[in-house]
């Protein structure tokens, strides 16, 4: 008679520890090892009458023999239930395993729209809940706004409230372009955004909702908060402790099976460096990326630094050194030129950039916790990005913009774009890569540094018309799709800036209405960051008192505010009828 022993898994009993351990006998690791010791170590003289005799190498068992028996012990993952335990085992139920994938083809036969017969009562059941998520989803009510890109400031809005606060899996985001103009591999695709922190993957994570039905993430504890936005079908929790490495590949292909993923796509550095070395190795297909040595040339801020030298890139002086006592005794021997920039070699998103002035810069410099330092020129002037996507050095789409305090103005500028040629096709680049620009004046510019990964505007970027996650995901087609760099001109408030003046009102107008639309559309994420925000604000007391000063002062007159605010809408919603 056969028997089936389920250990091991996800425990839901003993919750406190089984994020970390696995349930059947704590703490054994990682896998049942306590049970499949016991049958390789199994010893039938410790269960029954024995004669001991040599010193124990020999043992005569008395009594009659003992049955011999066959035991296939097989690891199906710790995330599997049950039922699923069985269908992923091939000796144990091989018969439902082969129905399983005979189901799993007709799924994806069913939803490109394709008669299916057969399954049994599994298909059956199968169908029935795929046919729920559409009728459910063509219910579903929402904001959509979207922006053209050949009419700078143009928006075209399609109001419906929404009527229900989840997200389900065909439903547009707000600010997108109409479903039926998505590419046709595009329509029934799932996604798994890999992430190892929140802040970054979720810009990933809202361009993707425009052109994926179902939106997955797997990600670190530090990227729990995902799982409050409405455009992610669901959160799973990477149960590693070193991350994404490749200790994970076969983590992440068994959920993607599971799942029926057809993309993966990195969000932040970590992600996309394990993509550099393993997207190779997973089963679903993974969004562009370059070469692992690419990416550490580009990421490291010094080695992208010697390359721009050697191509003959434009770049501020620069001197790496080892840690902060050296940085004190230059800058104590006046060996550097202040003001100065000093900046950690492979951290991101501005983290530990500090500005060196005179009079303070030995202070400011004591501050500093980590190593080595970039000791950089400091450059006046304004802040420029470029971001381009490549296929293997060609380049397919391009943004150049320019930061302006709570908006960002897109510009051309082909002196610049020029150089951003050189470092691409010397690295053949293949992905999203972007440069930090700083420009004294028109022809007066130098690169600072590179990011070949996502960043954090690139939800303003979809917004004013180009989606970086759709292009990456797109069949290329060389031929038919000629660089457009129809975004000069178009300027993008900041979520921090609808309440603000803008350089150009009445050019700003509609965009503040496609900003709000997308904020509106993932409310319950946009009440969590700010709430994340004003939490961290009271960590710093000098800027939650200005704060609270600042809510007091609005506050201690709240009906000529309101009124206010009431004038201000009104007299914008007239202007950008006319």
């Amino acid at each position: 008679m056969k028997t089936i022993l389920f250990c091991g898994g996800l425990g839901t009993r003993i919750r406190d520890v089984s994020e970390t351990i696995p349930k059947p006998m704590i703490p054994i690791g990682d896998k049942a090892n306590v049970v499949k010791e016991f049958v390789l170590n199994y010893k039938p003289q410790t269960y029954a009458d024995c004669i001991v005799s040599g010193f124990g190498d020999n043992v005569q068992i008395l009594g009659d023999p003992q049955q011999d028996w066959r035991v296939a012990m097989i690891d199906t993952g710790i995330w599997r239930n049950i039922g699923q335990r069985l269908w992923a085992n091939d000796l144990i139920a091989p018969s439902i395993r082969s129905r399983r994938i005979d189901n799993k083809t007709r799924l994806r036969r069913y939803r490109a729209g394709e008669t299916v017969t057969g399954g049994g009562q599994s298909w059956r059941r199968m169908r029935l809940m795929e046919s729920g998520s559409r009728q459910s989803s063509e219910l579903r009510q929402n904001i959509a706004v979207s922006l053209e890109p050949g009419a700078p400031g143009g928006i075209g809005i399609n109001g419906r409230p929404r009527t229900a606060p989840i997200q389900t899996p065909n439903q547009p985001p707000a600010f997108s372009k109409p479903s039926d103009q998505r590419s046709t591999e595009q329509k029934s695709s799932t996604v798994l955004i890999l992430a190892s922190e929140w802040r970054l993957p979720y810009r990933t994570l809202r361009c993707a909702a425009r052109c994926f039905d179902r939106i997955y993430v797997l990600g670190t504890k530090e990227a729990r908060p995902l799982a409050r936005s409405l455009s992610c079908q669901s959160f799973h929790y990477l149960p590693f402790e070193e991350g994404f490495g490749s200790t994970s590949i076969p983590f992440i292909n068994r959920l993607c099976e599971q799942l029926f993923i057809d993309w993966v796509i990195p969000s932040d550095a970590h992600t996309t460096r394990f993509l550099t070395e393993n997207g190779a190795m997973l089963g679903p297909k993974s969004y562009p990326v370059p070469d692992t040595a690419t990416f550490d040339l580009l990421n490291d801020k010094s080695t992208f630094i010697s390359l721009c030298q050697k191509l003959d890139v434009p770049t501020p002086l620069t001197e790496v050194l080892p840690d902060k006592q050296q940085l004190l005794i230059r800058l104590q021997n006046g060996r550097l030129k202040l003001p100065l920039v000093a900046k950690p070699i492979k951290m991101e998103g501005s983290q530990g950039v500090m500005v060196l002035h005179p009079g303070e810069a030995l202070g400011v410099a004591s501050r500093i916790g980590y190593a080595p330092i970039m000791a950089q020129e400091y450059i006046g002037g304004r802040d420029l990005c470029a971001f381009y996507f490549c296929r293997e050095g060609r380049i397919e789409l391009e943004v150049l913009y320019h930061h302006g305090g709570h908006f960002i103005e897109f510009i051309e500028h082909q002196d610049i774009s020029q150089q951003c040629r050189k470092i691409i096709e010397a690295t053949n680049y293949n992905g999203v890569i972007g440069f930090d620009i700083r420009q004294r004046d028109v022809s007066d510019f130098y690169f600072l540094e590179c990011n070949p990964r996502f960043w954090y505007n690139m939800e303003l970027a979809m917004l004013a018309g180009f989606n970086f996650v759709e292009v990456g995901v797109k069949v290329p087609k060389f031929a038919e799709q000629p660089l457009n760099t129809s975004l000069a001109g178009k300027v993008i408030v900041r979520p921090s800036g609808l309440l603000r003046k803008l350089p150009a009102p009445r050019k700003g107008i509609p965009t503040r209405l496609a900003v709000l639309a997308y904020l509106m559309d993932d409310f319950p994420m946009m009440v969590s960051i700010g709430l994340n925000k004003a939490l961290r604000t009271f960590k710093h007391p000098r800027r939650a008192f200005r704060r609270l000063a600042v809510l007091a002062f609005l506050v201690d007159d709240l009906p000529l505010r309101v009124s206010i605010g009431l004038t201000e809408a009104l007299l914008t919603f007239e202007a950008a009828a006319i």
